[in-house]
This record gives structure tokens, sequence and C-alpha cells, in this order.
């Protein structure tokens, strides 16, 4: 199995959006979801990628348990 690394920005259950600031090195709160609303996995990027849109690659970690901004 390849490891993939990633940074993950948003964790699993967590009703708060993070982004990643290079300009800041850390975490800036994006937003909340409505009230009731968590997100369902971990979602995060791939550091050393670039998209079409210039932005990193996005990456949905599936696990069982959440991790955390970082």
């Amino acid at each position: 199995m390849k490891q993939l690394f990633c940074t993950v920005e948003t964790p699993k259950n967590s009703n708060a959006k993070y982004n990643y600031d290079p300009t800041c090195g850390g975490f800036v709160l994006a937003k909340y979801l409505p009230l009731g609303l968590v997100f369902p996995y971990d979602f995060g990027f791939i550091p050393g990628t670039q998209g079409d849109d210039g932005d990193p690659l996005d990456v949905i970690v599936i696990s069982e348990q959440s991790t955390f901004p970082g």
C-alpha cells in the first residue's frame, strides 16, 4: 500500500470549517455549519500539488476516528 501525506483542514464530526493560511503559517476559521450539521469525514489537501484552479489537490480521509487540523 502506498502512503499519501495530506494536511487535514477540517476534522470529522466538526461543525467548524478551517482553511490553511500560508501567510500566517496556521489555520483560520472560515465558517460554521448550520446548527446540527457536522462534516462526515476529514477534509484537507495534498501539499506540493496543484489542481486546475491553482489550489492544492483536495483530499477526503475516510476513517473511523477523527483527526485534528494539521
